[in-house]
């Protein structure tokens, strides 16, 4: 069976910026920023003539405040916003076959993830070394899940794989950064632990 069909997908972003940076005697210091950006898309196939997709503004702040601490301490608290749009394989509506029996249709109607992230960390130059440990949460709604359903598609029963907006993903964890000097060497090393939690916000997905 001969299917043919294609995809034209137009993106444009206007973005603006702003950033400020404030720094004290005290030992304080203030970074703050924000970025605005409006999106408009436009999308048609061969079968469609336009596929309605509504355009969208988000602004994504981000917040650094650190205090500098005796003996080379410093602790800091940070905040920022990140935005992750889909991909053309989650955006693409055509249908693609893995078999006669198994499809992927994507969703042009798709938003993107949103995901806040705060950190909270303390760092210590001593002797030899550079130690910086930190504790962070990462918040995402909205993420983009895969659902499967069974469909009738072209008079034959399959199983449609597409995606929604319906995820939820939170982690929370640690990160411990360390430098070590040894005279002209220099060797550096971290880990992550970190646990995650991932929900399907749509029972019947």
């Amino acid at each position: 069976m001969g299917i043919n069909n294609n995809l034209v997908y137009d993106q444009d972003n206007l973005a603006g910026y702003f950033a400020y940076t404030l720094a004290l005697k005290s030992g304080y210091s203030l970074k703050a920023g924000a970025r605005y950006e409006h999106t408009v898309i436009s999308a048609f196939t061969q079968t469609e003539d336009d596929i309605d997709i509504p355009s969208y503004s988000v602004l994504v702040p981000s917040v650094n405040v650190s205090k500098r601490l005796k003996n080379n301490n410093t602790i800091k608290a940070s905040y920022n916003r990140r935005i992750q749009r889909p991909s053309i394989r989650y955006l693409n509506p055509n249908i693609q076959r893995d078999n006669n029996l198994d499809v992927t249709v994507g969703n042009p109607e798709l938003a993107p993830e949103y995901t806040n992230n705060f950190e909270l960390a303390y760092s210590t130059i001593l002797k030899g070394f550079v130690l910086n440990i930190s504790g962070f949460a990462r918040l995402t709604n909205d993420g983009i899940q895969s659902v499967r359903v069974p469909d009738v598609i072209e008079g034959v029963s399959v199983l449609k794989t597409s995606y929604e907006n319906i995820g939820m993903d939170n982690a929370y964890g640690t990160s411990i950064f360390l430098n070590v000097n040894a005279g002209k060497l220099s060797l550096n090393g971290g880990t992550d632990v970190y646990y995650s939690m991932i929900d399907n916000n749509n029972p019947v997905a």
